[in-house]
């Protein structure tokens, strides 16, 4: 899931040695990145082996003698003799190992994406070790059988998508589909005596973004698992950001919409009553509250969460305890109908809590994220109750 293979083109690679962007090229009908400055190379998962069996095909690399191969001593890790690097995929620090284990050739590996960055001549001692060893065969076999078994889920995974494709379900059509059981929101009758600044900023950004998402990015499961929120990475410290980053991404025309007509119709009261920056570090702190609740639900998913809906749900909570008799106007099979925002919000939370429930005790991946509504919106009704105890004060 954290595989960022596809963002290349969008988001620059540079040398974790050098910091300078890294120069792509094709060699053997792969393609690899390289440092002009220090000859280092970077390889996604899968490329070594593929491009060392070349090498070694083509007759040029020598066998090491016996007594290079009995030196070895078999040293996982070691002490890194430089600086942290970070992954030029995924930004997160690599670790530095022994490739194979006993090959004495120490690489740096992303634990996230397993790409490999190599020095200026570990590839050649990569292939010197692979051509000598005597395990060679065993090894190569293992490494073809574990191909075939990669091909084989690959195939059943696309073939499966593929179904689910021709049967007409899309993300769009699960967020219609769970907004089908409760009334569409139009518009609340509730007057306003300032300029919503902040909530029509909000949508600003969640449209811009979107729109250059939709232009630059190719690959969004990729785009997603780097900017959205990765439960089972989330507390580490490169990935903080993600608490944020991942309200202003979505993953659809339908997600978004439907974002920010919740936004719209319920954000610019509570605006107008908390005042344009309290409601902005409101709306952010209950996003980054929503997504940890999702986190200590998921503790060790590595499906992305992205979307504001957590925010938002914060949003719906605050307003559900200060205006909970205000009229909502709604449209449900067919009708527009007008109810208190406390009928309307409240059976909203129970669809949330029981869906949630649902998947957490079905042991299902949390494709809508339930959780981060129910903590939204919870955080929302605690701060609400909070500010007016202390404007009756």
């Amino acid at each position: 899931m954290a595989d960022a293979k596809g963002i290349g083109s969008f988001f620059k690679m540079k040398c974790p040695a050098c910091n300078i962007q890294l120069k792509d090229i094709i060699e053997h009908k792969q393609r690899f990145y390289i440092c002009t400055r220090c000859k280092g190379a970077w390889f996604d998962k899968g490329q070594v082996p593929a491009l060392v069996n070349t090498i070694i095909a083509e007759g040029k690399i020598a066998s090491p003698s016996a007594v290079e191969v009995l030196k070895k001593k078999p040293i996982a890790y070691k002490q890194n003799d430089h600086p942290p690097r970070r992954c030029p995929r995924c930004d997160e620090y690599m670790e530095t190992l022994n490739y194979c284990y006993d090959s004495d050739v120490f690489v740096d590996k992303c634990p996230s994406c397993h790409g490999l960055w190599a020095d200026e001549s570990e590839i050649e001692a990569i292939a010197r070790y692979i051509k000598g060893n005597p395990k060679v065969r065993e090894l190569a076999q293992s490494y073809a059988e574990a191909q075939a078994e990669s091909i084989r889920l690959k195939r059943k995974n696309q073939r499966l998508k593929e179904e689910f494709k021709s049967s007409g379900f899309s993300f769009g059509r699960l967020i219609l589909m769970r907004l089908s059981l409760i009334p569409v929101p139009l518009r609340d009758d509730n007057l306003i005596s300032t300029v919503p600044y902040v909530t029509i900023g909000l949508i600003a950004v969640n449209l811009i973004i979107f729109l250059l998402q939709s232009v630059f990015v190719q690959d969004l499961e990729s785009y997603a698992s780097m900017v959205g929120l990765v439960s089972a990475n989330a507390f580490q410290p490169q990935r903080l950001y993600a608490f944020i980053s991942s309200m202003f991404v979505h993953a659809g025309i339908t997600h978004l919409v439907s974002n920010i007509l919740f936004l719209w119709i319920f954000g610019d009261n509570i605006e107008d009553r908390w005042g344009s920056l309290r409601f902005l570090l409101f709306y952010i702190t209950a996003g980054i509250v929503s997504n940890i609740a999702q986190v200590l639900m998921y503790p060790g998913s590595i499906i992305p969460g992205i979307g504001a809906s957590g925010a938002i749900a914060g949003v719906m909570g605050a307003y559900i305890v200060l205006y909970p008799r205000n009229p909502v106007q709604t449209f449900w099979l067919g009708e527009i109908r007008q109810i208190s925002a406390f009928a309307y919000l409240l059976p909203w939370f129970l669809i949330q809590l029981v869906f949630g429930t649902i998947q957490t005790t079905g042991s299902c991946q949390p494709i809508i994220g339930y959780w981060v509504h129910i903590g939204g919106f919870l955080f929302g009704v605690l701060v609400a109750y909070i500010y007016r105890k202390r404007s009756m004060v």
